[in-house]
């Protein structure tokens, strides 16, 4: 999955699953860690020096290590592990629990 993808992913996580994160000590900051990073290419002419602009914020983000540790959070968090397919909700009938279980 490339960082984009993961990115937007990440950003749709944190606000569907937000209160259940802050439960679970997630943090929930990724769009104002990622902020400062953001460049404008609105203005510039070619597709060419838009990519250059792209390319140059992706290195910086993927760079800094607590953007890359909160994406590797809220990517190990069970209840995103399940919307994305690598685990699966069991509940148990006795206790009411929902255990996550693990795909291998």
């Amino acid at each position: 999955m490339s960082l984009s993808s993961c990115h937007l992913g990440c950003h749709f996580y944190t606000l569907y699953f937000k209160e259940k994160f802050q439960e679970d000590g997630v943090p929930t900051n990724l769009a104002e860690q990622v902020a400062p990073y953001l460049v404008d290419i609105e203005g510039l002419e070619s597709d060419e020096e838009k990519m250059a602009v792209i390319e140059k914020v992706y290195e910086k983000i993927t760079a800094d290590e607590g953007i890359m540790e909160t994406i590797k959070n809220i990517k190990s968090h069970k209840w995103v592990k399940v919307a994305e397919g690598s685990a699966v909700l069991i509940n148990t009938k006795l206790s009411g629990e929902v255990n996550v279980i693990e795909r291998v």
